[in-house]
């Protein structure tokens, strides 16, 4: 991910924080009272400085967890209860700090007094974030040059959809239309391009979901990174699915038939 943020043009990033070249991890806090001054060390994000202790809720940045996270130089790997994992990088809650969203594949610069609208300096646009989505369900809007925007969410199966395209092409599983897939409720029906028409609802990519598949009449369970094995509710075991066919004509391998299991031909009736 270190690519994405060396390689960027300084020309490209906000006039305000353009110039914001100097990284403070610690930011010392001066509260003047009766008496001798008492010092007070904050962190990047504006908390109170406890190494100890890396589970954080920010009154404005909400949950994370910093344990990969520099303070001291200004950078590093948080664990976000709402963005997932973020590549942090800047100055500070004060002056403002960049951040790689690996599921958007692109770089937010943000601060505490603008929070939860972020930046996005390859287009140029503001966007907002609405509060208290989740890693594969958040939704952003988006501010148009001409005044007008509109909304894009997070991706149930992993990445941002184009909101101006009726097709998704996926690194995972495949190329769909979801028209007709609600991303924030998490469940509806999609265009598969093998596997037909389907009915999914769960949780998300990383956790998986279950479809129906309305041909072979069952529910399949799956997620990312064993696809394109499927477990079957029906026979209470798993299939493999041969990658490649389209709704008229698919292969499935059965681990429950017999010793040694069996290819099976799915047509259409």
């Amino acid at each position: 991910m270190l690519e994405h943020w060396n390689g960027r043009s300084s020309a490209a990033r906000p006039v305000a924080c353009r110039n914001a070249t100097v990284r403070l991890g610690l930011m010392v806090a001066v509260l003047v009272g009766v008496g001798p001054a008492v010092v007070a060390a904050i962190d990047f994000f504006g908390l109170p400085a406890n190494p100890a202790v890396h589970e954080r809720s920010s009154p404005w940045f909400g949950l994370y967890n910093d344990e990969h996270f520099d303070h001291l130089h200004g950078e590093g790997w948080i664990a976000h209860r709402e963005h997932g994992w973020l590549y942090v990088s800047g100055t500070g809650f004060g002056q403002g700090f960049w951040m790689w969203d690996h599921i958007w594949e692109r770089w937010w610069w943000t601060r505490q007094d603008v929070y939860p609208f972020l930046y996005h300096d390859e287009d140029g646009a503001w966007w907002y974030y609405d509060l208290a989505g989740e890693p594969s369900g958040r939704a952003l809007y988006e501010y148009g040059e001409d005044g007008e925007g509109h909304w894009s969410t997070v991706h149930f199966f992993g990445r941002k959809p184009d909101p101006f395209a009726d097709d998704d092409e996926e690194f995972w599983f495949g190329s769909y239309d979801d028209a007709d897939f609600d991303h924030r409720e998490k469940r509806g029906w999609i265009d598969h391009q093998e596997h037909g028409r389907i009915y999914v609802r769960g949780r998300n990519f990383e956790q998986g979901f279950w479809f129906w598949d309305a041909v072979i009449e069952d529910w399949l369970w799956t997620r990312a990174d064993i696809y394109p094995f499927l477990y079957s509710d029906d026979r209470n075991g798993w299939l493999y699915y041969h990658v490649g066919g389209g709704p008229e004509s698919r292969r499935f391998f059965d681990y429950q038939a017999g010793q040694e299991g069996e290819w099976i031909d799915v047509e259409p009736e």
